[in-house]
Formats: C-alpha cells, structure tokens, sequence
C-alpha cells in the first residue's frame, strides 16, 4: 500500500536541534542542515536556539522539521520511501527528551517507581549527568510488562502483580507516562490480562504479543496474541495470532500507524 502524501511525526516536549543533530551523528545517522526559516545556510552552521522550520539534508533524503511551542513535527513529503519514513522516524526519536533518558520501570512489589539514569544534559530539576533521580511512581506496582515510547511518551502494557511469579496475577493494563508533567494517566486496557509478553512499536502503533501465565486457557499457557494500540484513537485492535505463540522477545521500531 502507497503512503499518504505528506506525513508528519510529532514530538512534545522536544529536545534541542544540537543535541538532536548530535545524538543522531553519534549513532550513525548525520544530517546537516540545509535550510532555517526559508534561508540556506552552511552545512557547519551551528544548529540555532530559535527557529520555525528547519530542512536537514540526510542520507535518505530532505526531512523537514516544524517547531511550535515546546512540539516538534518531522515532516516527508510525497509518497517517501520507505528509508525516508525510517529516517523521519530516527529524526523524531532523537529529538524527543526520552532520548535523554535510561529509563528504569517498576518490579513486583508496592510502592513501584520510576527512575531514571541520565547520561546526557540535564533540564534544571533533572539529576546531573550519569546519576539517577526518581519520577512519579506507577499507578500499580507491576512488573513483566511490555514497554514502548511514542511520541515523547512512555507506555506501559499488562505485566504481573504481587511478587511478579509466573503464578501471579495479570493485569490488562496500559499506563502512559508524561515526562513533560512527570505524570501517569490509565490509558484504554487491553484486551485480556497478559504478562511476560513483548512490545514494540511499528509505523506510530503499540505492538503487544505473546506472554505466558499459569491457567491461560492456551497450549502450554504462552499466549498467541497479537494486539494493536493506536495512541491516536485509544483503541486496541486484535492482528493476526503468532503462528507459534511465545514470550521474552525483543524487537526493534519503524515507521507509522497505517503506512
């Protein structure tokens, strides 16, 4: 299926330009900006403090970039292909302040919190580089969940309560976190209690699938499911079960809902 003409991403609570250029060099993706506000300017100009728009010049091709406010937008135009919308995407993770962050979620008893490491520049309440400060605690203690940012946003999908065994209870949950309010908001739950499953996100969506639990109601009590979030709409969406239902795995993001 051909993607929409012209396609945004957009980051809240977004990072400087440097330290975004900076992240995204630093993991193999260098761009130079070639345009600030309708005006071409030297590939070695130093990333403005202020701007409306900025064109970067990247291997895939020109992304556009639009700030309002504390939000940024990365922008395709046409029916890009697909290393283009990768790139887009690769451009709105490093602009996003979870960039900034080594995030540390929860375990299985009361009282859960978040944390967080910073390796890289600190807003003024952040801790100092390299050492640990706490956020808003979670909304239950939890633990084997799956994770997944978006948008400048953290996720937080099922998992396990009192004492995270594999005997204990599921929850069909999904929590967000805001780094911006340090604040966590009970989004739609999913559709059945899961724990020990894995997340990912693909083309703007929440990913949920397999998992495991004691009485599941499944084959060796490794769940086959393979559910969809769209923060967009709050909604969840059965896909296609696993072939071979399993759990614990790693995957890695692209793209945006519905391309």
């Amino acid at each position: 299926m051909m993607p929409p003409v012209g396609q945004e991403t957009t980051v809240r609570s977004a990072r400087s330009l440097g330290e975004a250029l900076k992240a995204l060099a630093g993991d193999g993706a260098p761009c130079q900006i070639a345009m600030v506000d309708g005006q071409l300017v030297h590939p070695s100009a130093t990333p403005p403090a202020v701007w409306a728009e900025v064109r970067l010049r990247t291997a895939a091709g020109m992304i556009t970039l639009r700030r309002r406010g504390d939000e940024v937008s990365v922008v395709t135009f046409g029916n890009a292909a697909a290393e283009v919308l990768q790139m887009r995407d690769r451009i709105a993770a490093a602009m996003s302040m979870l960039a900034m962050f080594i995030l540390f979620l929860g375990c299985g008893s009361k009282g859960s919190s978040s944390a967080v490491s910073e390796p890289d520049a600190a807003v003024p309440t952040d801790p100092a580089p390299g050492e640990y400060g706490t956020r808003a605690p979670m909304l239950e203690p939890n633990s084997e969940m799956a994770v997944a940012a978006m948008d400048g946003r953290i996720y937080v999908a099922g998992g396990r309560y009192n004492g995270g065994g594999f005997d204990s209870p599921r929850t069909d949950s999904l929590d967000m976190f805001d780094p911006g309010t340090n604040g966590w908001v009970a989004k739609r739950p999913m559709l059945r209690p899961r724990g020990g499953m894995a997340g990912v996100v693909a083309f703007g969506c929440f990913h949920v699938y397999g998992g495991e639990g004691t009485n599941t109601g499944e084959p060796n009590d490794v769940y086959p499911d393979h559910d969809v979030y769209d923060p967009t709409t709050d909604t969840w969406t059965a896909a296609k079960r696993l072939a071979v239902p399993i759990h614990g795995v790693i995957d890695r993001p692209a793209g945006r809902c519905g391309s």
